[in-house]
């Protein structure tokens, strides 16, 4: 069977395929191109009542691109439902979608399609690999109302749902204050949550805006000290915790001045959330001599005092 013009149009201008085509775009220059320039298609597409591709989308659109109208195709009659023409369009994606994707097509489908709301969670959740449980579809809902930067964001770093939906419970200002500064820092999922939390947190508390929060003088100037994305992502999460936790400023003002005791040539480094009891000792020294010179000073009692009243501290 072949597929004329009309139906190629028919298909792609469909809702439905047209939904499923922007969900898993072709990728250009792919081995399926390559493929079918060489040897033709192949494999025969799949497509329900002229209206939805069942399987078949890159095959499709590779022809379309390269212009070719006669196309292998199977027709599946009017005996098979919509419901089972959809659940065999997400067979033929099993695997390939990211937890956004998968999100959307619930969405899409609660949204676009005359499905009810029992056979989308009981038939449709367990095909894209969430449990058939009404929490969950409301989470799936919940998470399309996220701004658009941050459902990408949530796609480049892997959320899981339970992540993705931990975000709607913050405000779109909030939100949006941290998508415009991706760039500068280094977020993972659990790392951007821990800030997200930390921030909605001091604005609560201390009942103040979000654009004043970021135009603090301090947080500036820490921020641009910085040097790499790492760095700065460190800087902000003690930062914040510095701000949540005053007790932190005081401790490390301490070890601070008993940092300061230390000889010259000798430096101490710690964590300064203070959640590791380990220091690290650093020694400047330019010859043999030098060094042990240098590591005599470290082994006497007052300094080895003043180390150990250091991670006593920590």
């Amino acid at each position: 069977m072949s597929l004329q013009n009309c139906l190629h149009d028919t298909i792609t201008k469909n809702i439905l395929s047209s939904f499923f085509e922007n969900l898993v775009p072709v990728e250009p220059n792919s081995k399926l191109s390559v493929s079918i320039v060489e040897n033709g298609i192949l494999s025969p597409i799949i497509v329900w009542k002229d209206k939805l591709l069942i399987d078949g989308q890159q095959r499709l659109l590779i022809a379309r691109d390269l212009k070719i109208n006669d196309i292998p195709m199977v027709m599946l009659q009017d005996m098979v439902d919509l419901e089972s023409a959809i659940e065999c369009r997400l067979l033929s994606l099993k695997g390939r979608l990211t937890l956004i994707q998968r999100i959307k097509v619930i969405q899409f489908f609660h949204s676009h399609l005359d499905i009810t709301r029992v056979t989308l969670i009981n038939r449709f959740l367990p095909l894209l690999d969430f449990s058939s449980q009404e929490h969950i579809f409301r989470q799936c809902l919940k998470v399309m109302e996220l701004p658009s930067e941050i459902l990408s964001f949530c796609e480049e770093k892997k959320f899981s749902l339970k992540q993705a939906y931990q975000l709607t419970r913050f405000s779109t200002a909030l939100l949006d204050s941290f998508s415009t500064r991706f760039s500068m820092f280094s977020f993972s999922a659990s790392v951007f949550i821990e800030c997200m939390d930390g921030v909605h947190d001091y604005l609560r508390k201390h009942k103040i805006e979000v654009a004043s929060f970021w135009g603090n003088k301090a947080l500036l100037q820490l921020l641009e000290a910085s040097k790499t994305e790492a760095e700065r992502t460190l800087t902000f999460r003690n930062y914040l915790k510095s701000l949540l936790l005053p007790t932190l400023i005081e401790q490390n003002k301490i070890i601070t001045n008993l940092a300061a005791k230390l000889p010259k040539g000798i430096s101490i480094k710690w964590d300064p959330a203070l959640e590791n009891k380990e220091v690290q000792i650093s020694i400047i020294s330019r010859s043999k001599e030098d060094l042990k010179k240098q590591l005599t000073t470290l082994s006497n009692d007052q300094e080895m005092d003043t180390v150990s009243s250091i991670i006593d501290s920590l």
